[in-house]
């Protein structure tokens, strides 16, 4: 830790070292680690994938029996779902498995870690945008707001 000037022993951090600095081998148990939170990851979204696709064909035979502005409601808030979980996986979970698989490519690097912690904290913008854009009624309901004079 030269760079820093820095004592990684005497500050908390989680290292990603999958290579062992003084012989060069793999180390088992970070490949482990790796292995298994890309495991649940993948599994996590498999769930989402399994649950969205059945809640999308189920909601299409019922939302078939709705009025003309119910199904287009409907087809707004399934919409704003999908993005909703499609936002985090771009924003926090992709920049997290990147640092996880990044050690393992041996390239002496250094990135700015700002740049992550700009995606998370963007997030919660963009979460509440994506609500804005895809339900008409909130977005007109904002234009107004906006062009409303006094």
């Amino acid at each position: 830790m030269l760079r820093y000037n820095a004592i990684i022993d005497e500050i908390p951090a989680k290292t990603s070292l999958p290579f062992d600095p003084h012989n060069g081998n793999l180390r088992k148990w970070y490949v482990l680690y790796t292995l298994l939170t890309t495991l649940s990851t993948v599994l996590q979204y498999m769930i989402m994938i399994y649950c969205g696709w059945k809640m999308y064909t189920k909601m299409e035979e019922k939302v078939a029996l709705l009025s003309d502005s119910l199904k287009n409601h409907h087809r707004q808030l399934f919409k704003t779902l999908v993005l909703q979980i499609s936002c985090p996986t771009i924003f926090l979970f992709s920049p997290l498995m990147l640092i996880i698989y990044l050690p393992y490519c041996q390239m002496k690097i250094s990135f700015p870690a700002d740049v992550f912690f700009t995606a998370y904290n963007i997030y919660p913008a963009i979460d509440s945008t994506i609500v804005f854009l895809t339900i008409t009624e909130y977005r007109f309901a904002a234009k107004r707001w906006c062009l409303k004079t006094d």
